[in-house]
């Protein structure tokens, strides 16, 4: 299969430049996607530009250049030479964006620099709508979409004057994605390794656990210890305390301040804290006795997590409420009045 690469342009003004960029394209081995060499596969039915959308969302990379013409409106929409309207041009662009098909802009070095005149202007034209008449911008919407452009961010836009510099920009590109291409490849080899590393570590660990739990057990029992229990109940006090650890934030705290992150975070930490409920685990927890509280203290001590006094709170709720925790409605309530509690944040907080 081969990589089809779709040409969004206005046609007339650029048509030389698109004859030239298909020819490229098809040197590169690769397939070129112009509407005016037949390759929009038109639905019976549907307006023409519909069909280029449709095109569009199938194409691997999209090449779109920018004139100083804006192009035909698209379907329901009226040309005006200053009121803003959707053009062909540019609901393709949004096409590729809502697919998330990569796209390389270029913009006529002219254009671009009276983009910069327009900038300047910005609330002169579009709020005191003072028409300014530009040399090689044939319509102020072309600016629009330049702007719609920059604000989508992540996208490359590059100025050219002649084709060439397009060609050149894509060649350098190309090369760097097959680069990328081969590198993945090794790292797949390495990954693999890797694997299979961990693996066989996690084998030897259960099989050094094995060994040391029947050995140590043996062992602790003949002298009639508590120590092997007390071992044990160590062990659980740090999963518990490692699994609550991963519903909070360690390393991103500027992440916090996003809903959907702490939605995540705090449903996983409820989850750990109602699966615990009356386990051993947790009568220690609640106890509160000197040893073992003392071990969930240290643990968040030295994570930076100031978090034992709020799940006191936390657990109280869980317990007066466990027979409606299962109920998805309930659940989802309590975690968002939790994300939206302010006083909440305190979890999320370093000491």
């Amino acid at each position: 299969m081969k990589p089809r690469i779709f040409v969004s342009s206005t046609f007339y003004d650029l048509k030389y430049i698109r004859e030239d960029l298909s020819n490229f394209i098809k040197a590169h081995d690769f397939e070129p996607i112009l509407f005016e060499d037949g390759d929009i596969g038109y639905i019976p039915g549907k307006a023409l530009d519909e069909s280029c959308y449709e095109t569009m969302r199938s194409t691997d990379i999209v090449i779109l250049i920018i004139g100083g013409n804006y192009g035909s409106p698209a379907t329901g929409e009226t040309k005006d030479d200053f009121k803003e309207y959707m053009s062909i041009t540019r609901n393709e662009f949004k096409a590729a964006l809502e697919q998330g098909v990569p796209v390389y802009v270029f913009v006529d070095s002219k254009v671009y620099v009276e983009y910069g005149i327009y900038e300047a202007n910005y609330k002169k034209i579009e709020e005191d709508e003072n028409i300014i008449a530009f040399r090689n911008v044939k319509n102020i919407n072309v600016f629009r979409f330049i702007r719609e452009i920059k604000n989508a961010g992540n996208i490359s836009i590059t100025e050219f004057d002649k084709t060439i510099h397009i060609k050149d920009f894509l060649s350098k590109q190309w090369s760097d994605m097959f680069k990328n291409y081969l590198d993945s490849l090794k790292q797949k080899k390495s990954d693999k390794k890797l694997e299979s590393t961990v693996d066989e570590m996690k084998i030897l660990i259960k099989n050094m656990g094995i060994m040391i739990d029947s050995v140590g057990q043996k062992i602790l029992n003949a002298n009639e210890s508590e120590e092997y229990k007390n071992v044990l109940v160590k062990q659980e006090i740090f999963s518990f305390c490692d699994s609550l650890a991963k519903g909070i934030m360690l390393d991103e705290e500027e992440r916090c301040n996003q809903k959907s992150e702490r939605i995540i975070y705090v449903q996983h930490l409820l989850d750990v804290l109602y699966k615990s409920i009356n386990t051993n685990i947790w009568d220690v927890f609640r106890s509160e006795a000197d040893d073992e509280y003392m071990q969930f203290y240290d643990y968040f001590e030295n994570q930076n997590i100031n978090l034992l006094n709020c799940l006191e709170d936390l657990d109280e709720i869980l317990i007066e409420n466990k027979q409606f925790y299962e109920n998805t409605i309930f659940r989802d309530s309590l975690v968002s009045q939790l994300v939206k509690n302010e006083n909440y944040n305190v979890l999320f907080e370093e000491l």
